[in-house]
């Protein structure tokens, strides 16, 4: 009965504590600005902002816009 007990507890323990799974998606980009991206952002209207050395880019899934200062 102890070792029941001690495997239920080490189960519930384990997955309170693990991480969820996370779905990661790889895109290709065409026309970005630079090879080298600084960073990127989803906005609420689902926008990618992908921001590199030479300028800003919006990625809405097919067309990607680049703004430069």
């Amino acid at each position: 009965m102890k070792n029941v007990f001690l495997g239920l507890l080490f189960f519930v323990y384990n997955y309170t504590f693990s991480q969820s799974n996370f779905l990661i998606n790889k895109f290709d980009v065409e026309n970005i600005s630079s090879e080298n991206v600084n960073s990127i952002f989803l906005d609420k209207n689902n926008f990618f902002w992908i921001t590199t050395p030479d300028g800003l880019n919006r990625y809405d899934g097919s067309i990607n816009s680049i703004f430069k200062s």
